[in-house]
């Protein structure tokens, strides 16, 4: 599968796609990608190949999307050395083109948590993860369902207030935060499954 993009182009790629999951301040849309890297470091940094390989096989914009789906999988090097990394990629896209399905059984999952314990979705007793946390730590639900859910609810901010010491917390808020800008959905549509699943009750 041939693509217009170098293997320099696609390493630039990665490196404004690996400050921008990894660091607090660098923002890659901001910035439209622009990031320093020289042509000489990387052909003596013996990642050429890594690249070279990417570049073959995927076209220009799923490049992108092969690296987003490894950064948010907690992969640091964006999947370019793991060899699991293409099934990493398959399962993200798999998860993107059924998202509305995805969405609707993590809500249900959500919902049933919260009626067992009876708590809302960001109740949370001191020190404490509340209950939506909890569920994406225990890998219940997926990082989509989270950002989908601070679209609607605005919840980050509130948490990073309440739960900035608390252990998982600030690196979750971060990667809600830094993967928010990729991932596209349907606001009205998510809105109202989310609201025919809690009753439109606030949580």
């Amino acid at each position: 599968m041939n693509t217009a993009m170098t293997e320099f182009e696609a390493y630039k790629m990665y490196l404004a796609l690996r400050a921008h999951f990894q660091t607090d301040d660098y923002d890659v849309i901001a910035q439209r990608g622009r990031i320093r890297a020289s042509q000489k470091s990387f052909a003596g940094s013996g990642k050429a190949f890594g690249f070279r390989r990417l570049t073959k096989i995927y076209k220009d914009a799923e490049i992108c999307d092969f690296m987003v789906a490894n950064f948010t999988a907690g992969d640091r090097w964006g999947g370019i050395f793991d060899v699991d990394a293409s099934r990493q990629y398959q399962d993200w896209k798999r998860r993107i083109e059924s998202l509305r399905y995805t969405f609707t059984q993590d809500l249900d999952r959500l919902a049933e948590q919260a009626l067992d314990e009876g708590v809302g979705l960001l109740d949370a007793e001191p020190g404490r993860h509340p209950l939506i946390l909890r569920a994406f730590l225990g890998q219940k639900i997926c990082l989509e369902t989270l950002v989908i859910l601070d679209v609607m609810l605005n919840y980050r901010a509130d948490l990073d207030q309440s739960l900035a010491s608390i252990l998982m917390w600030p690196e979750t808020s971060r990667l809600i935060r830094k993967y928010r800008p990729f991932l596209k959905f349907e606001q009205e549509v998510f809105r109202k499954i989310y609201d025919e699943k809690f009753n439109n009750q606030q949580t």
